[in-house]
């Protein structure tokens, strides 16, 4: 019996099963293992000071249309009573923020957050010391670059229909602005159609600073954001 090897016989299976569209056929089976491998990077990278710090791994289906760019590791991520940096976490679970989130999309947008792939523009907890107190802080261009080589490649392994960026740092990487300009508005990312909406953190502030107008209409764009995005990948 003449011996093949393991791409041969793959390529076997690939021709009997004759798909319209052999290569993204291939790719849509392979997608979980891609995911697998960049998060097993992300957990093993080194490229950053903060590399010992809480690492942030992706979560969501890996054939999922919509692509979220989370803002970060939040300070709510962040346990002060424990103080211990050697935890994983995945963006916006168990937090105030992420529970708004959640809700905003089941009860107004029509979407489960399980149908969605998450991830954050950088994997790693950027903080400073303060006064003995943990806190967190925008990421620095370099360390901003340093994760950009992992999202390139989740975005490539996904190809979403869509991907929304939520807040200023997560749209900056690829569009640069202010989001209370340009939120709502459609770009590219990597050849992926993509709207920029406020970051999680700057919505918790504004609630807990302002008038309840400004809440409400802050909420609205919000949520006319989401809808854009999300109809547009389900059309």
């Amino acid at each position: 019996m003449l011996y093949k090897t393991p791409e041969e016989q793959i390529l076997d299976i690939v021709k009997s099963i004759n798909p319209k569209n052999p290569q993204e056929y291939v790719d849509s089976i392979v997608r979980p293992i891609m995911v697998d491998r960049i998060n097993e990077w992300i957990l093993k990278c080194h490229d950053c000071k903060f590399h010992d710090s809480i690492k942030s791994c992706t979560m969501g289906p890996a054939d999922a249309s919509v692509f979220v760019i989370g803002e970060g590791i939040l300070q709510s991520q962040y346990n002060s009573d424990t103080g211990s940096m050697n935890e994983i976490v995945y963006p916006y679970i168990d937090t105030p923020e992420g529970n708004y989130l959640f809700d905003i999309l089941r009860d107004r947008v029509g979407i489960s957050e399980k149908d969605i792939f998450f991830a954050n523009i950088t994997n790693c907890y950027c903080h400073e010391n303060i006064k003995e107190n943990i806190v967190n802080r925008p990421p620095s261009t370099d360390e901003i670059k340093c994760c950009k080589v992992s999202m390139d490649a989740l975005i490539k392994a996904i190809n979403p229909r869509v991907i929304i960026a939520l807040g200023n740092v997560a749209m900056n990487v690829y569009q640069k602005g202010v989001i209370d300009k340009l939120h709502g508005q459609w770009y590219n990312i990597n050849g992926i159609p993509a709207i920029a909406t406020y970051g999680l953190e700057q919505l918790m502030d504004i609630y807990n600073a302002s008038e309840d107008e400004v809440c409400y209409q802050y909420e609205e764009n919000f949520v006319s954001d989401l809808k854009t995005a999300i109809d547009f990948a389900y059309t």
